[in-house]
């Protein structure tokens, strides 16, 4: 899922606030929750 990760290092996204990282695809997330929802995907 390329365009995935591609979507989270392009634009205005600060990624410093992002703490939480998907270690399947590398997408950075500000919660726990939006993690765990995202991993449903993989």
């Amino acid at each position: 899922k390329k365009s995935v990760y591609n979507s989270v290092n392009n634009g205005v996204n600060d990624q410093s606030k992002q703490d939480f990282l998907c270690k399947e695809c590398g997408k950075g997330f500000h919660s726990v929750k939006a993690l765990n929802g995202h991993m449903k995907v993989h």
